[in-house]
């Protein structure tokens, strides 16, 4: 069902709907909290940073079918509120950690934007961070799901940037929702240091588990 009408119902669990004044939370008590502990507990927590090809990624869960299913809910079926449900853990530290960075976010295809009314990773970021970039793009149509991971390698030629002489000098967080082959943040990766960012490290929501 589409809920793309940019409000956050706060008396209800943003995935599974429960009614949140039911339940019984000290954590509740203190902050406002958009989803139940139910809901929660189905994510699967990484919080693992490694090296690819010299870039430092931090991944928070692990890509599981609760995490999978989710995501198809908030990009495939337009339940824009979603956004607000991925970073539940983390919102606070990621609003002082980039409080001085830039937020490069990893591109998704602009007719699908169009169709959703909203970039997802875009509107994720927006929950931690002002500062964000938006010149990485996609040429043409390209989903990584729909390749082999041999032809992921293609994703080069499908990525480009704008405006990168924004990020000269700056500290720099790329953020994508999922790696799968590596391939996307590579590119973007490259594509930002040809404008001497100060540093460059980027933020994943999850990955599969031979990731490490």
């Amino acid at each position: 069902m589409r809920q793309n009408d940019k409000k956050t119902q706060c008396h209800e669990c943003l995935i599974c709907h429960k009614n949140l004044e039911e339940e019984v939370s000290v954590r509740r008590f203190f902050e406002p909290f958009p989803i139940c502990l139910e809901c929660l507990s189905k994510f699967d927590r990484r919080d693992q940073v490694f090296d690819l090809d010299g870039l430092p990624v931090r991944v928070l869960y692990y890509y599981n079918e609760f995490f999978r299913s989710l995501l198809f809910q908030y990009k495939g079926q337009y339940d824009y509120a979603l956004k607000d449900a991925f970073l539940v853990n983390d919102v606070r530290d990621l609003k002082m950690m980039t409080r001085e960075m830039v937020v490069a976010v990893a591109p998704s295809e602009k007719k699908a934007n169009e169709k959703r009314l909203f970039a997802p990773n875009v509107e994720i970021v927006k929950t931690f961070s002002h500062h964000i970039f938006k010149g990485l793009y996609k040429k043409k149509a390209y989903k990584q799901s729909d390749h082999d991971f041999q032809s992921r390698k293609d994703v080069r030629e499908v990525i480009g940037i704008d405006h990168g002489e924004a990020l000269n000098g700056k500290d720099v967080l790329l953020f994508d929702d999922v790696i799968t082959s590596g391939e996307t943040l590579k590119t973007c990766a490259r594509l930002i240091r040809l404008y001497d960012p100060a540093s460059l490290s980027a933020l994943v929501l999850s990955s599969h588990a031979f990731f490490s």
